[in-house]
């Protein structure tokens, strides 16, 4: 292997290793707050309105509600992160440190090249739409006689 493939492998493995770190702490935070109910709470147990436990029952089940949406966060950004790790080297512009780096450009240049052409060629060479209303203008004044006589 080549310097700049270790180093996208590295970077790859980087990605790779902040997505796992995300994975696991998203598992922490989310069996702590199912463990927290199940142990507080029994299972199915209602909020008793106007008992002296409604409002600690309430702030539980906010708690619990906040650590599972920290958890989901955490899942995206582990998403994020391993899809990061998979475009690493398919995409994005052309690095100095790779060997195919001239090869590469070339290629860019000629794609750059054909495209100018075509819009040159676009412009030279006028579609029938932008024909369409000079040819409608003319007519109208050739035969703006025919519409003063009423006919």
């Amino acid at each position: 292997m080549n310097q700049f493939a270790l180093k996208l492998e590295s970077k790859k493995n980087y990605y790779r290793s902040l997505a796992e770190k995300a994975t696991k702490k998203a598992e922490e935070i989310g069996s702590l707050a199912v463990q927290t109910v199940t142990d507080v709470l029994p299972a199915g147990q209602p909020i008793l309105v106007g008992h002296h436990s409604e409002k600690k029952h309430r702030a539980l089940i906010e708690g619990v509600n906040k650590k599972m949406d920290q958890a989901e966060q955490l899942l995206d950004k582990a998403d994020y992160y391993n899809q990061k790790a998979d475009s690493v080297g398919k995409y994005g512009g052309i690095s100095s440190d790779d060997p195919l780096a001239i090869e590469k450009l070339k290629i860019e240049l000629s794609k750059a090249r054909f495209s100018s052409d075509r819009s040159r060629i676009k412009k030279e060479f006028p579609t029938w739409r932008q024909e369409k209303p000079l040819k409608i203008k003319k007519w109208n004044l050739k035969h703006s006689s025919l519409n003063r006589t009423g006919l």
